[in-house]
């Protein structure tokens, strides 16, 4: 399983501190879910706080659509790199959705409003990023 290690750049605020310590806080009281990237673990003592959550190898969502969506039938922009690209098919989209919205019903029972979701691609655990913000109601 890959993963993800959070840490504050250095140099940081206390205000960014305290915001890697709140997303940890919250993530252990989210718990896991299949369709939201879940904390794997931390590390609190003796130095720098590491949080350790599940790794989305495709980044957020949005940019993962934009870049596979139909193609507009012009040349591709100079610097944009022009390897093959799968386009979405409408039952992806029904997928991403569907999967979606099982982790927002998830994060509604457990009383929060934004979280990083995670997406699969095709049955493989392939996660996106969609937003980090957490906040309970």
């Amino acid at each position: 399983m890959m993963c993800c290690v959070l840490v504050v750049a250095e140099g940081h605020t206390d205000t960014e501190m305290m915001d890697l310590v709140s997303e940890m806080e919250m993530m252990k009281m989210i718990g896991k879910h299949i369709n939201i990237i879940n904390l794997l673990g931390c590390c609190t003592q003796d130095g720098p706080l590491y949080v350790v959550v599940e790794y989305a190898p495709h980044g957020n969502l949005r940019d993962f659509l934009r870049q596979h969506r139909p193609s507009s039938g012009y040349e591709p922009a100079i610097g944009t790199d022009l390897k093959e690209k799968k386009t979405l098919t409408q039952k992806d989209l029904v997928s991403f959705a569907y999967q979606v919205a099982r982790g927002m019903e998830y994060l509604a029972s457990r009383r929060v409003s934004f979280v990083v979701l995670r997406i699969f691609v095709f049955g493989d655990p392939k996660p996106f990023a969609c937003c980090r913000l957490l906040h309970m109601l």
